[in-house]
């Protein structure tokens, strides 16, 4: 997953949830036994919600493509 983003007026009432766990769901029916997520280094709003949400930070971090000074963490969910 890379680029999740839930409208300002939609924030705070599930949808993001709602969005991990169909991914979630989906990820397991073609077999996959994680999910990764990228998310900006500097979006700490997006990156206490991966974490909090069952993410776990595996430590990659990479340059944004369109921005070398912006990185991207990995987070993945297993099961």
């Amino acid at each position: 997953m890379f680029a999740v983003w839930v409208a300002s007026t939609h924030r705070r009432k599930g949808v993001g949830i709602a969005l991990i766990d169909f991914a979630s769901q989906w990820a397991k029916e073609q077999g996959a036994k994680l999910l990764k997520v990228g998310v900006f280094a500097d979006n700490g709003g997006a990156l206490k919600f991966y974490l909090a949400n069952g993410f776990q930070d595996i430590g990659r971090i990479k340059p944004e493509l369109s921005n070398a000074q912006r990185t991207v963490l990995s987070l993945v969910k297993r099961g």
